[in-house]
C-alpha cells in the first residue's frame, strides 16, 4: 500500500504525472510492493522555498504499510530521485524524499 505524494512549485503536465507514474508504477517493486496497490498524488505550483530559493524544487513523501529497510530506501531514493529528474530538469540537489511507515492502513473498510 504505498502512498507517495509529491509537492512542488513546478507546474506538473498530465504528460510528467503519466510518466512518473509509469516509472513509479515499475520502480515500486524496490520497495516490496506492487503497482496494483500505489497511489500517487501530484500537488503543483506550490508557493516553496528550499535553501533561502524559490528556484524549481520537489518533496516526495513515501508512505508505507509495514517496515522498511535501509537499503531498500537507499535503493528507491536514488531510482525516484533520479526519475524526478528525468521528467522535471529539477537538480536532484533540490529533491527531498521523506519516508513514513505505519502498521495500520484501511482499505475497503477494513484494517490490513
Amino acid at each position: 500500500m504505498p502512498y507517495i505524494e509529491f509537492k512542488t512549485n513546478v507546474e506538473l503536465t498530465e504528460n510528467i504525472k503519466n510518466d512518473l507514474s509509469k516509472e513509479l508504477g515499475r520502480d515500486i517493486k524496490l520497495l516490496h510492493k506492487s503497482e496494483d496497490w500505489l497511489m500517487l498524488n501530484f500537488v503543483d505550483k506550490q508557493s516553496m522555498f528550499f535553501k533561502g530559493q524559490s528556484t524549481p524544487c520537489i518533496i516526495a513523501e513515501v508512505k508505507l504499510y509495514g517496515q522498511l529497510n535501509e537499503s531498500d530506501a537507499e535503493k528507491f531514493t536514488n531510482s525516484i530521485t533520479n526519475i524526478i529528474n528525468k521528467y522535471t530538469n529539477i537538480p536532484v540537489n533540490r529533491i527531498y524524499i521523506n519516508y513514513f511507515t505505519t502498521d495500520n492502513w484501511g482499505y475497503s473498510g477494513f484494517n490490513f
